[in-house]
Parts: C-alpha cells; sequence; structure tokens
C-alpha cells in the first residue's frame, strides 16, 4: 500500500485505493483502471500480488467509518474518504484545468498539467499519473529545486529574503552566467550520478548575478520538461499556477514570469495539498465527483507577477546548452 491507502486502512480496515494515487506505484494501468502484475512480477516473482494490493475504488468514495480498534474515540463513526497523492490532491485545491500549468517548488519540483487523454512516454522522463477526477495528470518531476537556493544561500551566507533581493536586482540571464542545477543528481533527466555546473563566471559576476542564474536555472530545469509535455501534446495555454515554498517567493514568481512572458498565478490557500483533500472528502460525503466538487470551491487565484524583463531568450539558451550537454554524456 501507498501511506495514504494504509492510513485509510488503519482508519476504517478496508484496504482500498484510487486510481491517481496507484499510478504512483508504475505497476498500474491509468488506461484500463487496473494493476498490472506482470510489471509487479519484475520486482518479485515469489509473490501472489493480486492478493495483495488494495481493491481500486472511484476517487469520490466514501470507504468506510473509523473504527473503534484505532483508539480514536472521538471520531468512531466518522466518514473515510480513500485519499489520494499529495500533487492529485493540491490539482483538485486548485481547480487545475486541461490547459493550465502548474509548477510546484518545494525540495524537489515538479511541472504538470491536465489532459483528457493520457501520455506514453517511451524515455520515462514523463510520469503519466492519472488525476483524480477521471483525467490524466502529466507530470516532470525534478530532484533539485528549492534545496538548490538554500545551498547557495548558505555558500553566500545571506538569508532567503537577502537572495530573492538580490536575484531580483540583476537582468535576466544573469550577465551570462548559466547554471546547472543537479547539485545532488538528477531524475528528469535521469542522471543520478551528476553534479551542479556553473558556466560564465567573469572577474565581474557578482552576487547578484549568481542569486539570479541559481532561480534561473531551477526554473528551465522544469520548464524544460514542460517543454516536453507540450511536444507529447499536452495543452499549456491556459493559467500558469505556482505553488509549494516558491509560491511564497517573489523572485521565482517573478522570474518565472519573465521566462515565461506570462502571468503567474497562486492560490490563497498556503497548503493546497491539504485543502485538497478536504475538496475530494466534501465530494464524497456529498456523492458528487472530485472535479465538480473542485469547480464549487474554486477559490480566486491572486495574480503575483506579470513579465517584466524578457527572459525567453534564457530558457532558449539553457535549453540548447543542456541539449548539447547530454550529447556529451552519452
Amino acid at each position: 500500500m501507498l501511506p495514504f491507502d494504509y492510513l485509510t486502512y488503519r482508519l476504517c480496515g478496508n484496504a482500498v485505493t484510487e486510481r491517481s494515487g496507484a499510478t504512483i506505484t508504475g505497476y498500474f494501468n491509468p488506461f484500463k483502471n487496473c494493476w498490472e502484475p506482470q510489471l509487479a512480477h519484475l520486482i518479485s516473482d515469489k509473490l501472489d500480488w493480486e492478493k495483495l494490493w488494495p481493491k481500486i475504488v472511484p476517487s469520490n468514495s466514501n470507504v468506510g467509518t473509523v473504527i473503534p480498534e484505532t483508539g480514536l474515540d472521538e471520531l468512531v463513526g466518522a466518514i473515510v474518504c480513500v485519499g489520494t497523492g499529495d500533487n492529485m490532491s493540491a490539482a483538485l485545491e486548485m481547480n487545475i484545468q486541461p490547459g493550465d500549468t502548474a509548477i510546484s517548488i518545494g525540495t524537489s519540483g515538479t511541472l504538470y498539467g491536465i489532459s483528457i487523454r493520457g501520455v506514453i512516454d517511451e524515455t520515462g522522463m514523463i510520469n503519466g499519473y492519472a488525476d483524480a477526477a477521471n483525467r490524466f495528470l502529466p507530470m516532470i518531476t525534478t530532484l533539485n529545486s528549492a534545496k538548490v537556493t538554500d545551498t547557495f544561500c548558505k555558500l553566500l551566507r545571506i538569508s532567503n529574503d537577502k537572495f530573492a533581493e538580490l536575484a531580483l536586482s540583476a537582468p535576466a540571464g544573469a550577465n551570462g552566467l548559466l547554471l546547472i542545477p543537479w547539485l545532488d543528481g538528477e531524475r528528469t533527466p535521469n542522471l543520478p550520478n551528476a553534479t551542479g555546473e556553473l558556466y560564465g563566471l567573469r572577474t565581474t559576476t557578482d552576487a547578484k548575478d549568481i542569486a539570479r542564474a541559481v532561480i534561473e536555472g531551477v526554473l528551465c530545469g522544469l520548464l524544460s520538461g514542460g517543454k516536453l509535455l507540450q511536444h507529447h501534446g499536452v495543452d499549456a495555454s491556459g493559467r500558469l499556477v505556482i505553488t509549494g515554498g516558491g509560491g511564497k517567493s517573489k523572485a521565482y514568481c517573478q522570474i518565472l514570469a519573465d521566462l515565461t512572458g506570462k502571468s503567474v498565478w497562486v492560490s490563497p490557500i498556503g497548503e493546497t495539498a491539504a485543502a485538497g483533500a478536504a475538496v475530494q472528502a466534501a465530494a464524497a460525503i456529498n456523492g458528487i465527483n472530485n472535479a465538480e466538487m473542485a469547480q464549487r470551491w474554486n477559490v480566486d487565484y491572486e495574480k503575483v507577477a506579470d513579465l517584466k524583463q524578457n527572459g525567453k531568450f534564457v530558457f532558449e539558451r539553457y535549453y540548447a546548452f543542456v541539449t548539447n550537454l547530454l550529447k556529451e554524456k552519452k
């Protein structure tokens, strides 16, 4: 079981899961909505996997009530919802629609959209997840995100607020400085032994350039994944929404607007995944689908950044540089 499935099991005694969380395992087929025993057998052919797996139920399911065995006396009898993955839950709270692009900046980073048709990417760079509303949530995940900023804050011996101030005071492109932010290896692209690389250093390079290059590098890594999603037909014509710790950073928000040329929006709800769980629970209690409940919830986004400096050339430079770098590594 996934952790949220196990929590459900402990609360109500029922072994269940739903399609969006199940796709995280790698041995669930979101197109047929069924487990794939032949894939699980690659892990171990000595287990009777089909007897071990939880039952697949709809993502808006009421799956039982809290049982006395939990020891949670004050909650006994409370309705238990099936639950889902964190990004899938956040997508519900933010009411992400086909055409919207969501970027989450945390310790790691994610970029995803909603697609009516699923994505099959033979390179393995796209996670072809299902969402929690009977659609699909193709996603790119990078290993190095806000922790890259934290690392350079330590190196420069400044606070995150000062780092953001410096980054916003530098020109787009950081006076030619380019960071490849693979500090702890990378998962997209799949380079577990990679390291971070800083190019374009000069005697004129200063702390402002470094701060700008760091945030540009982190965001360009995610936007490179976004380009791959678009190549597979995922619509990106709608809103650009940022969440996670990066959504609270003026520098991340503004530089994202500069790199893309698009306005950047954020949900006023700080903990989007937790709020999405509430949306899912409300759908289960009221017997409606999660997408309809997300529409009813539908908080008003706040626009946090508009284009100030044209930085599209920065992404183009980064993408070309990384493409050549990957060819060399092969």
